[in-house]
């Protein structure tokens, strides 16, 4: 979660308007969940590059959606593609030293 103190605002928020229920969840429950896709830039790279990671973020994020029941119940989606893995980066001479 990117911030948790709103995330937990946001909930609150989501349930006092009845957009969501806690009715019949047990004490302790998790009332959060995350799905996290962690894939390597060399995969992406040898399946059709950015277009591809987009593709497959964009496949992954309607995934979610299908199964938590809606793009309503989705707090944060964040797509991460500024990290740098500098020997990946070097054999496919795609990113200058």
């Amino acid at each position: 979660m990117q911030n948790p103190t709103l995330q937990r605002s946001l909930f609150a928020f989501m349930v006092e308007e009845k957009v969501i229920s806690t009715h019949g969840l047990k004490a302790g429950a998790c009332l959060f969940g995350e799905q996290i896709f962690d894939v390597n830039s060399a995969y992406f790279h040898n399946h059709g590059g950015y277009k591809y990671a987009r593709q497959f973020y964009s496949n992954a994020y309607q995934s979610t959606v299908d199964i938590v029941g809606g793009e309503q119940y989705i707090l944060p989606a964040v797509m991460h593609a500024d990290e740098r893995n500098r020997t990946i980066s070097d054999n496919t001479l795609k990113c200058n030293p």
